[in-house]
């Protein structure tokens, strides 16, 4: 009786820990869902305030997403999705916080990090991810959106920031930080 319990126990535990691991991840890709995100961001901006330190805030997109998926199906996509998300854990810190929080869009939470600091990660990013020949698709860019957090700042503004700023990387060309 008392092993069937235990195991019971263990089972409940492992039971709970997977919904917990469901509430704050993408399924698809295991990066963290944008609920997550949202409420990490809220504790990095209190944070930054707190301690006088600031943070940077990357948000990126695949450049001509919908093409991938017209062209070589949604499972190619999903595929495309995922390697992405670890040519970007590659080639950042394990401090970095990295989030979906749409399609193909991503925002990366860059603590103690300068906008100087950024654009250099961001274009790191986007240099390992043009030069990856991904499978059937070949090759593919990303653009991306930097900024810093600044006096004044709230959290709806550094993330309207971010926004235009990919939005210009994507006026302009795309492909470009």
């Amino acid at each position: 009786l008392l092993a069937i319990a235990l195991i019971l126990y263990l089972y409940k535990r492992l039971i709970y820990n997977r919904l917990a691991e469901s509430a704050i991840n993408d399924s698809l890709t295991g990066t963290f869902n944008r609920g997550y995100f949202t409420e990490y961001l809220a504790y990095e901006f209190e944070r930054s305030k707190r301690k006088k330190t600031t943070f940077s805030l990357m948000m990126l997109d695949i450049d001509h997403f919908k093409k991938v998926n017209d062209t070589y199906g949604h499972r190619r996509g999903d595929y495309a999705l995922k390697t992405l998300v670890q040519i970007v854990k590659k080639s950042t810190r394990k401090i970095d916080v990295l989030a979906r929080v749409g399609g193909e869009e991503f925002m990366l939470l860059l603590p103690d990090t300068s906008l100087k600091d950024a654009a250099i990660l961001a274009s790191r990013v986007r240099r390992n991810c043009e030069s990856f020949l991904f499978e059937e698709i070949g090759t593919m860019t990303i653009s991306l959106g930097i900024t810093e957090l600044t006096d004044g700042d709230n959290i709806d503004s550094i993330l309207k920031r971010v926004d235009s700023a990919l939005f210009k990387a994507k006026e302009n060309g795309r492909n470009r930080c």
